[in-house]
């Protein structure tokens, strides 16, 4: 018995794009540090006209940009306790890009 995340990242059937054709993160949909300018007030009101948008929605298009929003909107409120994952990024790549250059790394 495992959980299963199959439908993590996915707006409707299709997989959401969290990266794009360069390979680099698309910050939008992904939880950083420091994104939120939003009160609480401000994204309740947000969820609510969302929610009402949904409701009326008639066609998937609308239905997956009204998906997209919200994904985006969940990770700028994330974002108030979210590590700072560009930061993090910036220093992984450096990190890779550093060991690449060492010779005693290579095999």
């Amino acid at each position: 018995m495992g959980i299963s995340f199959s439908n993590i990242g996915t707006v409707g059937r299709e997989q959401l794009i969290t990266s794009g054709s360069n390979g680099e993160p698309n910050w939008s949909y992904i939880p950083s540090k420091g994104k939120s300018t939003r009160t609480q007030t401000e994204f309740v009101s947000e969820i609510k006209k969302l929610a009402q948008k949904a409701a009326n929605a008639t066609d998937k298009t609308e239905q997956d940009a009204i998906s997209r929003q919200l994904l985006q909107l969940r990770a700028e409120y994330l974002s108030e306790v979210a590590p700072d994952r560009k930061q993090l990024y910036q220093q992984a790549k450096s990190a890779m890009k550093n060991q690449n250059a060492n010779p005693k790394c290579k095999g």
